[in-house]
């Protein structure tokens, strides 16, 4: 990230407001690339994240090293997710 995002702000006409965003297995990779780098994103866009490949430990120590809560950096996190139990009554 620290090569792509200036590449592409010097050779193109881009807004500062960048995000990242995907759905299943695409917003848990969303997730895990915008918190990690957050220093580069303004948003977070995760809908239906394929949480199932990361172990519940995992996702917790992710989120307690990245320090979310403090990072003024990233104002817009929307993550949206059902659960188990709602799925199965569809």
């Amino acid at each position: 990230m620290d090569m792509v995002i200036p590449y592409i702000k010097t050779n193109y006409i881009i807004s500062d407001f960048i995000g990242i965003g995907g759905s299943s297995a695409g917003g848990a990779t969303a997730q895990y690339i915008g918190v990690k780098y957050n220093k580069f994103f303004k948003f977070i866009l995760s809908l239906s994240p394929a949480m199932a490949i990361w172990s519940d430990e995992t996702i917790q120590r992710f989120y307690d090293e990245s320090k979310l809560k403090e990072n003024t950096n990233l104002p817009y996190y929307f993550y949206n997710m059902g659960n188990r139990k709602g799925l199965e009554e569809y």
